[in-house]
């Protein structure tokens, strides 16, 4: 039995750029056990974030995929609600050129500073970020201006071992570790220990793919098989060239790159307020690609393997 890391992702923001009472812009929180991380952060995050019981003590980093406001006016409000709350901790932001000014010149305005450190860093195609628990691919999008998506990886961990075979071998130190990573042991007498004898292979890798405004465009490799996948589904496909001339999908669209990249599930969002009821939306993906969900305020999902949840 497999002591697993909680990967849950809450969503704060369904909305486009018009935001309802019911459906506010865009903002994700991607949750494990002992960090947290913002995507996106249109306006009233913070109110999202109090209303749902989440806490920003625990939040590490905050991606931002593009500057339409929709997606980064809720920043200046988080950062100074942070200083309120009396954050003392570094946070990093990392979102695309400009970002860090456009922040700044929020509290120069003010003639306040925050009394924490805020790292901004430039955001461009490629790994941007990587920890002890995961690893932050960006991706680019087809959308009006500069924009990117993000591929959540949580990071490998080490194999486990099989205590009751181990335990009577006497081994020292260094060879559990050689064991927990895969490499077979030899004991002082030649006898080799095979690994795969000794140890469990630990759980599979999460991963959960964050597809923001954008036209239908091909992902790379690092998105296929992915556990989750959320792709904006802003129009119906009867509005398809509408979706076309500003950049956007259909739930549609949504659904067929599901299918494209081989995706375990799919969640829908980024909706205009144009639409009321969303069922149609759901409908339209289902139709294609049955495992989709609708991304609405404040629902959560945990992110596990196909099998864990059978």
């Amino acid at each position: 039995m497999f002591c697993r890391i909680r990967m849950r992702l809450t969503i704060l923001g369904s909305g486009s750029a018009m935001p309802l009472p019911e459906r506010g812009a865009t903002a994700q929180l991607l949750q494990f056990d002992h960090a947290h991380y913002l995507i996106d952060c249109g306006e009233g995050t913070q109110v999202q974030l109090r209303r749902h019981g989440l806490w920003t003590a625990k939040l590490r980093v905050i991606f931002i995929s593009h500057l339409h406001g929709d997606h980064y006016l809720g920043l200046v409000g988080l950062l100074w609600s942070m200083e309120l709350s009396g954050r003392r901790k570094p946070l990093r932001i990392i979102g695309p050129e400009g970002l860090e000014r456009l922040v700044k010149v929020h509290f120069e305005g003010m003639e306040s500073e925050l009394s924490f450190t805020v790292h901004f860093s430039a955001l461009f195609a490629g790994e941007c970020y990587i920890d002890e628990t995961i690893s932050v691919e960006a991706v680019s999008l087809d959308h009006r201006i500069a924009c990117h998506g993000f591929v959540f990886s949580e990071r490998p961990r080490l194999r486990n071992i099989i205590k009751e075979k181990v335990l009577p071998l006497g081994l020292v130190p260094y060879q559990y570790l050689d064991l927990r990573n895969g490499l077979d042991v030899t004991l002082p007498d030649g006898q080799i220990l095979k690994n795969e004898d000794l140890t469990h292979a630990p759980p599979t890798p999460r991963r959960y793919v964050y597809i923001t405004d954008t036209r239908p465009v091909a992902l790379p490799s690092s998105c296929r098989g992915c556990n989750l996948l959320y792709h904006e589904a802003t129009f119906l496909d009867e509005m398809k060239d509408r979706a076309e001339s500003t950049h956007h999908s259909t739930a549609a669209d949504a659904a067929k790159c599901a299918v494209a990249i081989g995706a375990e599930r799919l969640l829908i969002g980024h909706f205009s307020s144009r639409y009321t009821d969303l069922r149609p939306h759901l409908d339209e993906a289902r139709a294609i690609f049955p495992s989709t969900d609708l991304a609405v305020d404040l629902s959560s999902f945990d992110i596990e393997r196909a099998d864990k949840r059978q």
